[in-house]
């Protein structure tokens, strides 16, 4: 770790890691919401876009362009207090980063003419948040809780504001905050810190510190004398349901407290909400808690998915729980040490990447302890006892001044008054005889270097490949066999999936409750997975308890039970799922897309299934069922860690002595549904919503196919910041704010497609330049340049997605149990490499020689398209 404040005000801070060729940097400035005038609402994220829009020596989207063409991303986020740019890149690249960085930073031209066609694009962002159910209900709740402020009003701005302004009024906001003493820079990743910070000097002490210091004052929450409750009622099927209450400044120690209490409440099976509410009431879907601490005042807030027949119900139970915690059931000692295990496992589960330590060191360097901010936090955390956080909730929960939002259909019967006395009710509910409180036992069970995977097998039927990373802290354990959607018969739609919600929660060795407080209680995560091709397990733990957490695993597979409350949860799940799968308007395009090119393939059908299939599921049928498949093919087992390959091979081979093993390869009906003829035309579906979805493709090609490295490369050069749509459909026509290729694989053929979100009056216009932009592909050749761009950004991403070791077990898993070959992963960039300009082509003839098939979703005023 090295820390530094240049001559100019700049705090730069680096830290060296090598355990994958991957550079994070990032640039924080204290400009954000906050720091907006009135008529500037928006200014902060809106100059966010700009710095993207070309320099004084590179012009519109060459920075992006670069970044990519060195395998590399590069993007930015703002929020209420500040604006970060980051970009990721492999480690050769690291002073082209640190320049192009800085070049956006102070260089940015604010082109007139590119800010009138940024401002439309930013107007189609602001649109697609009003799409979006989760965005309407945030929304509410800061401007209830800081309506005296802008904390208030959304970070992105609104329409009247991004639309009056122009190039003086950005300038005149740019010049003002955009100075030395109010940035920094951190770099991680495999560097040399003394090259690196050399690097920094040269590109970020080109702007000279400025005498004056501009201030702001920071808003305050303002929460009702009384509770108080608003519904927004609209077109959407989801139910939502926050209970908001008073919250400490990220300075406050309480703040961890509150961090401590959200973990106890709501994060995990066994947490009290999820216990209490969704698994012992039905009473929700979803439920969740969350401590919102800022450099100003925050929030708490306690939040559900429910349907209407149980809306209230969850209500007066979610105030029930507050008021229990705040008088006679105080958060116990068992829970801390719980929340602190899994607080420092979170922290290595992040720091697995460059990009996740470099947003920690970042954020670090906005607080007083600066590059020991993590440090103390965590400091603090193992200090935390039940009496410090007991006092911390009954100074902050403020239980009778509660701001209470919920999203609810436009045609329900509910009413705030209603809600406000289930509210009540469910404060008065409490006896105040304090409960017997739970045991306090507790169960007490640098450089990384790598070696090549290697693959054995452990008996008929299973393969074990294995990556060791000596030092690593960390274990991931896949188990993986064919299955998912391509397995399943019409009857059985939704089968894996049911199956993937279901195993790894208890074996006939261990009940239900037992291994999920073991598994939270270790900081660990265990669940099953299934999609278009797969069915399996994945864990990802502490080293230190691999061997233990393990055994569990291979319990749950081999001696399975599907409990019967999680049964019943699953179920409520589903039904949800099927009465909101049409809200999204995204969703539902995409849904309809699939059906269409799909046909009667399995492929077509979203894998948790139909409403009929899935209607005459039983608990104990799907386990057997699960019991029957699990033992009528092969299985991989995939894992990294730093123990020697024998040492986890000896836990399998014993574990897995009793498994009926079969090696033959799998057959399924699928094969002979898989579509052969080519889908055109267009369908529309109405929505009322603020913007139009349009999706637009073929079918595309299967993970076998040769063509697959070219097909990658194709939609790298349709794609990113530098890619043809970014650039043509954004960029110069500013007609959308969301545009992006899309591709799948699987076993059998995928799609490539285009998807766009843009106002309805532009549908038409939008639909047609996808269109021509496949064509264009089929006509001519890509240039050097972009298969060039495209195939370092391939390489680069491709190295840093597996940084992290879930990732790399899931994807040697994934790869051996297709056929493909576990070191595929290690192969494929070998094949990027070998793409031209004319495979390009011949790739896009190949698929894209008859018109595609689209999908629109909107409203009327679209017309269709």
């Amino acid at each position: 770790m090295r820390y530094e404040r240049l001559a100019n005000g700049i705090e730069v801070a680096l830290k060296e890691n090598h355990q994958s060729k991957a550079v994070s940097i990032q640039c924080w400035i204290k400009a954000g919401s906050l720091h907006e005038e009135p008529d500037e609402r928006g200014m902060a994220h809106f100059i966010e876009h700009m710095l993207f829009k070309g320099t004084q020596k590179r012009g519109v989207g060459e920075i992006g362009h670069l970044v990519e063409a060195c395998g590399g991303d590069i993007n930015a986020y703002t929020t209420f207090d500040r604006t970060v740019f980051y970009l990721t890149l492999s480690s050769k690249h690291a002073r082209l980063g640190v320049d192009l960085l800085s070049d956006a930073i102070f260089n940015s031209s604010f082109d007139a003419n590119e800010l009138e066609a940024e401002k439309k694009v930013v107007l189609e962002e602001i649109k697609r948040g009003l799409d979006d159910p989760s965005g309407k209900v945030g929304r509410m709740i800061f401007a209830r809780c800081y309506s005296d402020s802008e904390a208030g009003r959304p970070v992105i701005g609104d329409a009247e504001t991004v639309s009056s302004f122009n190039r003086d009024k950005v300038l005149k906001f740019y010049k003002r905050w955009y100075k030395p003493q109010n940035m920094s820079v951190v770099a991680v990743g495999d560097f040399e810190s003394g090259a690196m910070l050399t690097d920094i000097k040269e590109y970020f002490s080109s702007s000279a510190a400025s005498t004056k210091a501009d201030l702001i004052s920071w808003p305050k929450t303002c929460f009702p004398k009384s509770s108080e409750v608003t519904l927004i009622r609209d077109d959407f099927n989801l139910a939502k349901l926050e209970i908001v209450v008073p919250g400490p400044d990220a300075r406050d120690v309480d703040s961890i407290a509150l961090d401590i209490v959200s973990f106890v409440l709501g994060t995990g099976t066994t947490s009290r909400l999820n216990q209490r509410i969704r698994e012992a009431e039905k009473a929700v879907v979803a439920i969740g808690a969350s401590s919102f601490s800022p450099q100003f005042p925050g929030i708490f807030a306690l939040s559900a998915h429910a349907n209407e027949s149980t809306y209230l119900k969850a209500v007066e139970l979610l105030a029930k729980e507050l008021k229990r915690l705040t008088t006679i059931e105080p958060i116990t000692k068992r829970e801390i040490d719980k929340a602190k295990i899994n607080l420092l496992s979170d922290k290595l589960y992040r720091d697995e990447t460059a990009e996740g330590q470099a947003k920690s060191l970042g954020y670090g360097l906005t607080t007083p302890e600066k590059v020991y901010s993590e440090d103390a936090y965590h400091a603090t955390v193992n200090a935390m006892t039940p009496e410090l956080i007991q006092s911390a909730v009954e100074r902050w929960f403020a239980l009778d001044t509660a701001v209470i939002v919920g999203l609810i259909p436009k045609d329900s019967q509910l009413s705030e008054k209603q809600v406000l006395d289930a509210y009540q009710k469910g404060l008065q509910s409490v006896n105040l005889t304090p409960v017997n409180k739970p045991s306090e036992n507790v169960n007490k069970k640098g450089t990384h270097h790598s070696r090549e995977p290697n693959v054995v097998d452990i008996a008929d039927g299973i393969r074990f490949v294995y990556r060791q990373v000596e030092d690593c802290q960390l274990f991931a354990l896949t188990a993986a066999t064919e299955g998912g959607s391509r397995s399943e018969s019409p009857e059985e739609y939704g089968q894996q999936n049911a199956f993937s919600n279901l195993i790894a929660l208890e074996s006939t060795e261990v009940a239900h409750k037992e291994l999920v407080h073991k598994i939270e209680e270790l900081g660990a995560s265990l669940s099953g997975f299934s999609g278009k091709d797969s069915l399996g397990a994945s864990l990802h733990c502490l080293a230190k308890d691999s061997q233990e957490l393990t055994d569990l695993m291979l319990d749950t597979l081999l001696h399975p039970v599907f409990p019967e409350e999680q049964w019943e949860l699953f179920s409520l799940e589903l039904k949800e799922t099927f009465a909101t799968q049409d809200d999204s308007p995204s969703a539902l395009c995409f849904r309809k897309f699939q059906e269409k090119l799909f046909g009667s393939h399995p492929y077509a059908t979203p894998s948790y299934g139909t409403k009929q299939t899935t209607s005459n599921f039983d608990r104990m049928g799907l386990c057997q069922k699960f019991v029957n498949y699990a033992s009528e093919g092969p299985w991989v087992f995939a894992a990294v860690g730093p123990f020697k390959q024998e040492v986890v091979a000896k836990w399998l081979r014993e574990k897995m002595a009793d498994f009926v093993k079969n090696d033959k390869k799998r057959s399924f009906a699928a094969q002979k549904l898989i579509p052969t003829s080519k889908i055109s035309g267009s369908d529309y579906f109405f929505k009322e919503r603020e913007q139009s979805h349009i999706a637009y493709g073929y079918l595309g090609l299967d993970w076998f196919d040769p063509d697959r490295a070219a097909l990658d490369v194709l939609v790298n050069i349709l794609g990113g910041h530098g890619g043809r749509l970014f650039v043509n459909l954004r960029e110069k026509q500013s007609l959308a704010y969301a545009v992006a290729p899309v591709i799948s694989y699987g076993c059998h053929p995928g799609v490539i497609a285009s998807y766009i979100a843009c106002a309805p009056d532009k549908s038409s216009v939008a639909l047609a330049a996808m269109k021509q932009e496949f064509r264009n592909l089929c006509e001519q050749e890509p240039t050097k340049n972009e298969v060039e761009r495209a195939i370092n950004y391939i390489s680069g991403s491709h190295e840093m997605g597996l940084q992290k070791t879930d990732a790399q077990s899931l994807t040697m898993a994934l790869m051996e149990v297709y056929g493909i070959g576990y070191d595929d992963y290690l192969l494929y960039p070998k094949q990027i490499e070998k793409v031209t300009p004319a495979l390009v082509k011949k790739v896009a003839q190949r698929l894209f020689s008859d018109e595609g098939y689209a999908v629109i979703v909107g409203p009327k005023s679209c017309g269709g398209a």
